[in-house]
């Protein structure tokens, strides 16, 4: 039997449910959507190899639209939306993280023995149900606008 203290807070998965809410700000929100969109257009377009001067959308043709203006007109695309919804999300992640740790502070703490063999860590579900909404609402749409602008400059280049 190993030692084990883990916090315990029998309000904490109702703290964090209203956390996460809070945080749906409609700005922000507008700002990941365009940020994913844009930055999947920039990158399904440079991995598939599709030529936008063979192209139309809507009736309109772009016969003399080249490869590096095409990407260029992208990168400025993503390049304000990533930095729109970093403008927008930065408080709110700010907000949330400063929540959490209130809720963490506010936990008590239970101390038991488990046998050795037990592989689940304490307090994981809250744990991870947290790191991975801050990975997929924030984390995630500045590394594909990152990765978005890299492959635009290359390909501009």
């Amino acid at each position: 039997m190993s030692e084990t203290k883990e916090r315990f807070n029998p309000r904490e998965i109702e703290e964090l449910d209203e956390v996460i809410r809070s945080s749906y700000n409609d700005f922000v929100r507008l700002e990941r959507r365009n940020l994913l969109l844009s930055s999947s257009i920039t990158i399904i377009t440079a991995f598939s190899g599709i030529n936008p001067s063979k192209g139309s959308i809507l009736g309109f043709s772009f016969e003399n639209l080249t490869e590096s203006a095409f990407f260029a007109i992208l990168l400025a695309i993503t390049a304000y939306f990533l930095s729109a919804f970093l403008i927008y999300s930065v408080p709110n992640y700010r907000d949330a993280k400063q929540a959490r740790r209130k809720i963490v502070s506010e936990s008590g703490s239970l101390e038991y023995s488990r046998p050795w063999y037990s592989i689940v860590p304490p307090n994981i579900g809250t744990d991870s149900r947290y790191f991975s909404w801050v990975f997929i609402h924030f984390v995630s749409p500045v590394l594909a606008g990152l990765i978005s602008c890299i492959i635009a400059v290359v390909k501009i280049a």
